[in-house]
């Protein structure tokens, strides 16, 4: 089965920066990936991390890690999809990413 994740962006086209998506109009579960800034819109930074869930409530608690505090002055970058059936294939999504995008923080998925 092939499933075409349809990634958010900014009205403007542009990817949301973690500190200041706008989390409070993001309803559902799915996937999300946070990286690192480079100047390069078509060529992402360094992966951070690729995780999965209740998308909203995720990026609030993201925003909190002090892994990312920790990079204080670098611009971290996000997006999301939205997945229907989260149970069975946000595991799968974040599996597959994970080994696409090798981010630096792993999330444990099942």
């Amino acid at each position: 089965m092939t499933y075409t994740l349809e990634w958010a962006k900014s009205a403007h086209g542009d990817w949301f920066h973690l500190e200041s998506a706008p989390l409070d109009t993001i309803h559902g579960w799915g996937v999300y990936v946070i990286w690192v800034a480079n100047g390069q819109p078509m060529r992402p930074g360094m992966v951070l991390k690729v995780g999965s869930g209740n998308i909203g409530i995720r990026l609030f608690i993201e925003r909190m890690s002090p892994d990312y505090r920790a990079m204080d002055g670098s611009r971290l970058l996000v997006t999301w999809a939205l997945v229907a059936d989260h149970h069975d294939a946000n595991p799968g999504f974040v599996r597959f990413l994970s080994e696409a995008l090798h981010p630096f923080f792993l999330h444990h998925y099942q």
